[in-house]
């Protein structure tokens, strides 16, 4: 159902220009954001911004680890939930600033990036014999489920200026992470620096929209409301977050040569010899 739908959505923007497309080809969608959005608070800006800082580094950092260890570095449901979402804030529904348009091309190039390397080296990265033979068919089939997942939530969600699926997105990005690591020979191909940086990351996107709703408004309502101020969004953010304290656990046990619990497969020849 989230495939047809998906395609759905693809056929209403493939069957009208460009132009129009940008817009929003579906004239019963709720209002695109750039109609209802206004201006961005000094809160959102600087907050906002050490969060864009933050995942920038953490990218540059991945992709010099994983080209340093010939490992992909991010989860294969991280990676291609990463590229989906810049794919769809950077070009189906573009953000109406020009610095974030900017921003979400830089992203979406890295993740790039990020997803040819979990081609390339995932035959390497995967220890199970049988998925490691058809490792390249995993990520490609996991890059369509998560891709038609991104685009309908995104869809159903562009009333709310894209939060609701950053939020979604960001715990994706987070829960494998720490299952990547606990499996993962000696964690190779996964930066220490890079990960410090992607939870600091996730710390301030997290404080940016469980406080939007108090310094943001339009239309005399608080800006978020449906997206962060409700339980279940919360519970995604605390959610991230914890995963995220684990994966710097379990990456400092493994740096510190611990040898006890899940982690003894850490210290296995990695999968090439």
């Amino acid at each position: 159902m989230v495939a047809g739908r998906a395609l759905g959505v693809v056929g209403e923007l493939l069957a009208c220009d460009w132009d129009t497309c940008r817009g929003g080809c579906n004239a019963s969608r709720a209002p695109r954001r750039d109609e209802r959005v206004r201006g961005l608070t000094p809160e959102e800006i600087i907050i906002g911004g050490l969060a864009d800082v933050a995942w920038t580094v953490a990218y540059l950092l991945a992709i010099r680890q994983a080209r340093k260890d010939r490992r992909y570095g991010f989860p294969l449901v991280a990676i291609t939930t990463m590229w989906s979402f810049e794919f769809c804030f950077a070009v189906i529904w573009p953000f109406p600033y020009a610095a974030a348009r900017v921003i979400e091309f830089v992203w979406l190039a890295l993740d790039s990036v990020l997803l040819f390397q979990t081609f390339r080296y995932s035959p390497r990265s995967i220890g199970t014999p049988l998925l490691a033979r058809y490792a390249p068919v995993l990520v490609g089939v996991t890059l369509a489920i998560m891709f038609a997942g991104m685009i309908t939530f995104t869809e159903f969600y562009s009333y709310e200026n894209g939060w609701m699926p950053a939020i979604v997105a960001m715990g994706m990005i987070a829960a494998p992470f720490p299952i990547l690591i606990a499996t993962r020979p000696g964690a190779l191909g996964i930066s220490w620096s890079g990960l410090w940086w992607r939870v600091a990351a996730d710390v301030l996107t997290t404080i940016n929209i469980l406080l939007m709703p108090f310094y943001r408004t339009y239309g005399g309502e608080p800006e978020g409301v449906m997206s962060t101020n409700n339980p279940f969004t919360q519970w995604i953010a605390a959610g991230t977050l914890m995963c995220d304290g684990l994966s710097l656990w379990l990456m400092w046990r493994i740096r510190k040569g611990a040898r006890d619990g899940p982690l003894t497969g850490t210290t296995a020849t990695p999968p090439d010899g």
